[in-house]
């Protein structure tokens, strides 16, 4: 039963690339066109919308309560029950249904992480006795939620999808080895925690020690100039109204860090980067061979604080530019 299940999980998330070489995610995080063409066409019109308005095609969603008024205990109320109404026995209904997994999550998301997390865990608590189903709910959540490349990746939440699979894979299974190793790069430098360190070479060939960096604020960008989507994000980082506000830019220290060891490289990363910011070389790809960071896909981004304590992971730069207009108000 369980080599079946997981070779079925295997072939429904055969066509995720695990790992992506540069230029393969941008600012907008694209999701891989290929990988899934109907999800990918539901995560571009959540997109515009702004919001998970899509409606499930072939069960309904039960109503929330009229006493419950408050925005969170609605959420919550629709993250347990979401999917009451699903007929676990017909594995084509959930297939059918594909676009209600991106509503379910944009659900997730308005909750408290340890809430989004209880519900994840019951929703494949329920679908653990139907083989084809779980195995299908599994395929969609890594796709969504740790593919370098969606648009809604949130490795937070697919920790508990990992033990999931931890869990119920024979030790044998590949399946089970790549979640293992999923997990734990979930749990390195997770939000809260203080970021792992490391030395780079600087423009002048010094070498510099990341938590040597002294700023109330700081932004990691690791990059690589040949890469597209590195080249839009560099683009949108030195454009951006908000990162470049003088209450920003007075508490930021962004440091660039080439990931790769091409010397002719690194010598036009050097002339790419402003002078304002610290421009690093992993010139021996420790950050890479040691797994000091987790870089299936660049640009990486992560804040930290005075402290270097991650405040955002794997962030994207609305993201970052939305935590400084909460903090400053900065516009």
């Amino acid at each position: 039963m369980e080599r079946r299940f997981f070779r079925i999980l295997l072939l429904l998330t055969g066509s995720i690339l695990l790992m992506t070489a540069c230029g393969r995610r941008n600012s907008t995080r694209k999701v891989i066109g290929g990988a899934d063409a109907e999800t990918s066409i539901v995560l571009q019109e959540n997109r515009k919308t702004g919001s998970a308005a899509l409606k499930a095609e072939e069960f309904t969603v039960p109503s929330v309560p009229s006493y419950l008024q408050e925005p969170a205990a609605q959420a919550e109320f629709i993250s347990r029950h979401f999917w009451d109404n699903l007929d676990m026995t017909d594995s084509t209904m959930i297939s059918r249904n594909s676009r209600a997994i991106v509503e379910y999550i944009g659900i997730l998301e308005q909750l408290p992480l340890e809430k989004g997390v209880a519900a994840l865990d019951a929703l494949l608590k329920k679908t653990e006795p139907h083989e084809e189903v779980s195995a299908y709910f599994l395929g969609k959540l890594k796709l969504l939620l740790m593919d370098p490349n969606s648009p809604i990746r949130n490795d937070e939440l697919y920790e508990p999808v990992c033990r999931f699979i931890i869990a119920h894979a024979s030790e044998l299974d590949s399946e089970k080895f790549q979640a293992e190793l999923e997990l734990k790069f979930i749990q390195m430098n997770r939000r809260g925690t203080v970021a792992n360190d490391f030395v780079a070479r600087d423009r002048s060939g010094r070498n510099v020690r990341m938590h040597k960096v002294m700023s109330p604020y700081t932004l990691v960008v690791f990059f690589n100039p040949d890469c597209h989507g590195c080249d839009e994000s560099m683009a949108y980082l030195k454009a951006s109204a908000v990162l470049n506000s003088a209450p920003v830019k007075a508490q930021l220290k962004v440091v660039a860090v080439y990931v790769d060891q091409s010397p002719d490289i690194w010598e036009r990363a050097k002339d790419m980067i402003p002078e304002d910011w610290i421009c690093l070389w992993d010139q021996e790809g420790r950050l890479r061979q040691n797994e000091v960071y987790d870089l299936k896909a660049i640009p990486t981004l992560f804040l930290l604080d005075a402290e270097k304590r991650v405040l955002l992971k794997d962030a994207t730069l609305p993201g970052v530019e939305n935590y400084f207009v909460q903090l400053f108000g900065a516009q």
